[in-house]
């Protein structure tokens, strides 16, 4: 009997710790990294959300990217992940950038965390490897975004760029609910070109007009004209263009989304 209460004592000890470790990595992701699981990212002009959960013990990450499912690990500073998409196997190598850890002396450019790398594509015998980058979602909100800003001086249009001559400026994202969105533009060509420029969303997989802006490329004695229109949405759509076929081109845009 004292034999058999020994073996017991000794194997409470274990059998408490084997519990307290399942129960510590059943509950271990969702524990807090040092740096944000919520980004707005760009892919390579694909506009959407990263959002993962972090298991410090194994340094995985489980999430979505793009609203596709995405794993991988972050070591340090260093993220990796795995996404698959449609069948087209896709590598995302990143490093976050620390406020807190820039060149000795020097201020970092900005306060809020900043991630960039590359992301490489594999396409059967052809290969892409492309940039993407993202900035840590402000209020750790989960879910889209409730405003995104995109513009052609940032390169964040199809087109990579405001000038020049340009018939359309292109912007792609993550399908999702738009409400409305504010686009702000100027045509080129010199002073007093006018055209009629269309404003076009991309809704269930083809481009729409939805409002058409008369347009004049300068005003008094400047070349520049700005226009901001406000487009009402109430529907998914993954992409918005500002276009008028280069009659006196699209010389600069700006767009910003309002998400439900």
């Amino acid at each position: 009997m004292n034999r058999k209460r020994k073996i017991h004592g000794a194997l409470v000890p274990i059998v408490v710790g084997i519990i307290c470790w399942v129960f510590s990595a059943h509950f271990a992701f969702g524990q807090q990294t040092p740096y944000p699981t919520s980004w707005n990212v760009n892919c390579n002009g694909y506009i959407g959300l990263l959002i993962y959960k972090y298991n410090p013990q194994t340094k995985q990450v489980t999430g979505t990217l793009l609203g596709t499912p995405v794993e991988g690990f972050l070591v340090g500073r260093h993220l990796m992940l795995h996404r698959n998409p449609k069948g087209n196997g896709q590598l995302y190598d990143g490093w976050i950038l620390d406020p807190k850890l820039g060149a000795q002396g020097q201020p970092y450019y900005s306060g809020d965390y900043f991630i960039a790398g590359t992301v490489s594509e594999f396409k059967g015998s052809v290969d892409g490897v492309y940039p993407w980058y993202g900035t840590a979602a402000k209020g750790g909100s989960v879910g889209t975004q409730k405003v995104l800003r995109l513009s052609c001086q940032n390169k964040e249009n199809a087109e990579k760029g405001c000038c020049c001559f340009l018939g359309a400026h292109t912007y792609k994202f993550q399908d999702q609910y738009v409400r409305a969105f504010d686009l702000t533009f100027d045509t080129g060509r010199g002073f007093n070109c006018k055209s009629n420029v269309m404003i076009q969303i991309y809704r269930a997989n083809k481009w729409e007009t939805v409002k058409t802006v008369a347009a004049v490329s300068s005003s008094g004695n400047s070349g520049n004209n700005l226009i901001t229109v406000n487009v009402p949405v109430n529907s998914k759509i993954s992409g918005i263009r500002v276009a008028d076929n280069c009659v006196c081109c699209i010389d600069n845009s700006s767009v910003v989304i309002y998400f439900n």
